[in-house]
């Protein structure tokens, strides 16, 4: 089942739906997915990993005073992301081609009319493939 993100309104709540006809996925795409879910993911929401979750949507809800001040915050956001998701490799088996090797921001855009945030996000996982994937929040 696959989750897909519709709309994180102002007051912090999640609009989503749930495709039950979504096939398993693999490789590239399934470590983008597990890299979008810990960058969204709030820090103290675990209560068994307290440290665990990238904070972007908080960042993004929260009050950033410069794009300066945003991409400063984006780039440490990223850094915890690639150390946790590497700690979660750790004792998870995954295949090679699922298994963070990299990750870094390429880009950062905010639409200050549209309240939208894109970032795009380069990967390369442990079998050294790499993609650029764009998050539209």
């Amino acid at each position: 089942m696959d989750i897909n993100l519709l709309t994180i309104h102002g007051d912090g709540s999640v609009e989503f739906n749930l495709d039950k006809t979504g096939e398993a996925l693999f490789g590239l795409d399934a470590l983008f997915q597990r890299i979008v879910l810990k960058l969204l993911k709030s820090p103290g929401s675990d209560i068994m990993n307290i440290g665990d979750g990238g904070g972007l949507q908080e960042l993004f809800l929260g009050s950033v005073t410069s794009d300066e001040k945003m991409v400063s915050e984006i780039s440490e956001i990223i850094r915890r992301t690639r150390e946790s998701l590497v700690m979660d490799q750790m004792s998870q088996d995954l295949p090679d081609d699922e298994r963070l090797h990299h990750l870094s921001v390429q880009s950062v855009y905010s639409d200050h009319e549209t309240g939208t945030l894109t970032l795009s996000l380069y990967f390369r996982n442990a079998l050294q493939q790499s993609s650029t994937n764009t998050l539209v929040i």
